[in-house]
């Protein structure tokens, strides 16, 4: 679990704090889902779990891990962060190369890091640019070698900092679906920064921020159940869930289990079939 008690944390230049008294307790092996407008201290709180800021006052956990400056070391092992501009992540001449870096930072034998290199280039699909220089891709391609970089790692957990936001929708569709495979199959924890609906509708556990405090909490199944407050918040609900909306109108109740579009459309199949 990731246990966040009482945390605040206020920027020198400004008056008002970014955070203020934020406790959370977030599941470890699942998608949560952080949303909330600009300004509502999300991409905040990415860096304070992952130890680029520290708190003005609070603790955070990572199970029994303290994040404070003395164990960052431990903490870059154990958490990634893919940030919104992937052309900002690159050094490497080569997606190679940037791979290799991060590798080299912490200090692999060189005699691992070919293994690790291949490993996570084909994780994420990205095995055949191996050679190619980082300005050849798309923005999508270029999120899935920054997340290879990560991978290769082998961190617990990966946040991600709006990555999806200047991707298009192919690219973003591609990028998520991912990420889900990589929670099914390595027991990963995912912590997604983000305004957008559709990571929503496929997350196991959602947080959303406003001013700096927290709104709402819990498993996102519940939360979807209470549109009314989501509307109050001014955060628009996921497809799937406005449609269900409209067909209970009508009468048609849909399981809560169908959030994603992909489910939603399986749902409408058998419904048409039967």
């Amino acid at each position: 679990m990731i246990d966040i008690q009482h945390l605040s944390f206020k920027y020198p230049d400004r008056t008002q704090a970014a955070l203020n008294d934020v406790t959370l307790q977030l599941p470890m092996k699942k998608w949560t889902a952080v949303i909330g407008h600009n300004g509502s201290g999300k991409s905040t709180l990415a860096r304070l779990i992952d130890g680029l800021l520290i708190p003005s006052s609070g603790t955070i956990k990572i199970d029994e891990l303290l994040v404070d400056e003395k164990n960052l070391q431990q903490l870059r092992q154990q958490i990634g962060l893919v940030f919104q501009n992937p052309d900002n992540q690159f050094v490497g001449t080569t997606v190679a190369d940037d791979v290799a870096f991060g590798l080299e930072n912490h200090q692999i034998p060189h005699g691992q890091m070919q293994a690790r290199i291949d490993e996570s280039l084909k994780a994420v699909g990205m095995q055949d640019f191996a050679d190619s220089e980082p300005a050849m891709l798309s923005g999508g391609q270029k999120q899935r070698v920054a997340l290879a970089g990560i991978l290769a790692i082998g961190p617990r957990v990966i946040i991600l900092d709006e990555a999806t936001s200047m991707l298009d929708p192919k690219g973003r569709h591609d990028l998520l679906k991912l990420l889900k495979k990589l929670i099914a199959e390595r027991d990963m924890t995912v912590i997604s920064i983000t305004h957008d609906p559709v990571e929503l509708s496929l997350s196991d556990y959602t947080v959303v921020l406003d001013h700096g405090k927290v709104a709402m909490q819990g498993e996102t199944t519940t939360l979807l159940q209470d549109p009314a407050k989501l509307a109050d918040l001014h955060l628009a609900l996921p497809f799937a869930q406005q449609l269900q909306l409209l067909l209970k109108k009508r009468g048609i109740n849909v399981p809560a289990q169908y959030l994603d579009s992909e489910r939603m459309v399986e749902w409408l199949c058998q419904q048409l079939n039967s």
